[in-house]
């Protein structure tokens, strides 16, 4: 994916979160040359701090709801972590054609550089020095 590939997009942020998940995304997403819907069930009084943080972004809201229209109509979707994949608007979405994705998901497509994942329970500071070196 080009870094490019939000331009003239309409794209739809779903969950804003209440501690600023998809303020990220959207912001990314407005900045990228998209059509930047995000919708949140929560009521903007709930939102508000993270919102504050959205002022002058070229940013529409739907808040208190989501409408199965913006889902069907959108050319990206970009899903909360929160939010259940079996998601009726996000299944909607898919089937109306839209890409569904992630603001992890988007940084691994659009990250220039190797990205290395290091798990386990056990040597992972290790790894992370040898690795480094």
């Amino acid at each position: 994916m080009k870094t490019n590939c939000l331009s003239g997009k309409r794209i739809v942020v779903m969950g804003l979160g209440r501690f600023g998940g998809g303020e990220d995304s959207a912001l990314f997403a407005c900045q990228s040359g998209g059509k930047v819907l995000v919708t949140d069930l929560a009521k903007p009084e709930e939102l508000a701090k993270t919102l504050k943080q959205l002022e002058g972004a070229d940013i529409e809201y739907r808040l208190g709801e989501h409408q199965m229209f913006d889902f069907t109509t959108a050319d990206v979707v970009i899903v909360n972590p929160a939010v259940p994949p079996n998601n009726k608007f996000v299944t909607a979405a898919e089937k109306a054609g839209a890409t569904i994705t992630s603001q992890v998901e988007l940084f691994f497509q659009l990250c220039p550089a190797p990205i290395i994942g290091i798990t386990g329970s056990n040597g992972k500071s290790t790894t992370t020095s040898l690795i480094y070196h």
